[in-house]
């Protein structure tokens, strides 16, 4: 018999079992390591969403893709955002293109809406982009991942972070008061001593408390802001476009 040891004593004969083991070091053992090309972020359900409470969504795109801070890429990007600004019960509010990911504040009445809103929005930035560029293929590297900003301190931290992003990136020009052009700052009406061009405005206006007076308890956002990495909000809703 095979796997089986026959062993004779005078009660009779008794067969001794060689069982598999399981566990312990060996080759291929343990969970796999992450390679390029696989998700870094899970496909976890996202949780109960509400308009109340607003998000702030990262996409990132893939190396290829290159730099799309360029003038055509931004203005193909912001065409996009301006036809999703308000769809399937999401409402963008402001956005940040750097060169290899963007930012959005949104409003979202639940998570099938987002996922839907997220999947167009992807959807036609993608093609745009691969006109442009005269490529194929895919364009974002992973699922979008979004965080709710459930208190005042935690959306006006978002606003600074998404707003000012390019000089935590280190691509803003060192003078005072420089809003990026690749971003919705240029109208946004909450910086401090500065005026801003609000007729300019391609998104969508907030409409959920934290967003349209909650936040500014905390008083108004200074432009020259350098933010750092965001802190996680409280609930973190993360998963990933």
């Amino acid at each position: 018999m095979k796997g089986t040891n026959v062993k004779r004593t005078r009660r009779g004969v008794q067969i001794e079992m060689a069982l598999r083991r399981h566990g312990g070091r060996r080759e291929g053992a343990g969970r796999e390591p992450n390679v390029p090309g696989r998700p870094e972020v899970p496909h976890r359900t996202r949780g109960v969403l509400s308009r109340s409470k607003p998000l702030l969504i990262t996409c990132k795109l893939l190396k290829e893709v290159g730099c799309i801070r360029g003038r055509r890429a931004v203005a193909r990007i912001v065409a996009r955002i301006a036809i999703a600004k308000d769809r399937f019960g999401v409402r963008i509010i402001e956005y940040s293109i750097q060169s290899d990911h963007l930012h959005l504040i949104v409003e979202s009445m639940d998570a099938v809406a987002l996922a839907r809103a997220m999947k167009g929005l992807s959807v036609r930035i993608a093609r745009a982009l691969n006109r442009l560029l005269g490529r194929r293929g895919q364009v974002f590297a992973d699922r979008y991942h979004h965080r709710v900003l459930g208190t005042p301190r935690q959306v006006r931290h978002a606003l600074g972070y998404v707003l000012c992003n390019a000089r935590k990136h280190r691509v803003a020009p060192p003078r005072a008061g420089w809003l990026d052009p690749c971003s919705s700052a240029p109208s946004f009406p909450g910086f401090a001593a500065l005026a801003t061009n609000e007729s300019a405005r391609v998104t969508s206006l907030p409409t959920c408390w934290l967003l349209t007076t909650g936040w500014r308890r905390h008083g108004p956002l200074d432009p020259d802001h350098v933010p750092g990495a965001m802190q996680s909000p409280s609930p973190i809703a993360a998963a990933s476009t």
